[in-house]
């Protein structure tokens, strides 16, 4: 669609984990940088939100049992939509 000025995103951390057997996480995200966004929770695994074209940097934050926490950032690049030119063909025919 030519007019999307907005794209949907999906992050998530569900992947994490914590080497001690049976300690659960609980997650804390939040945004570094980039135009402001609501993210869908800052407490779930996985989070969505909506931008425009851009740069976001977010960060997670997993935190185990005991509480000992790792960080870790990645950087969002959402750029404009693809759009290829149109394709003209031309048939010639002969009239019958």
């Amino acid at each position: 669609n030519p007019k999307t000025n907005s794209y949907n995103i999906i992050m998530t951390g569900r992947e994490s984990f914590d080497p001690d057997s049976g300690d659960k996480l609980k997650y804390a995200w939040f945004q570094k940088s980039g135009d402001d966004v609501k993210l869908s929770s800052t407490t779930d695994a996985t989070v969505t939100f909506s931008a425009i074209s851009g740069e976001y940097t977010f960060a997670l934050t997993a935190t185990d049992d005991y509480g000992l926490s790792t960080t870790a950032s990645k950087t969002v690049k959402i750029g404009p939509e693809p759009n290829a030119s149109p394709v003209v063909i031309i048939d010639v025919r002969k009239d019958q």
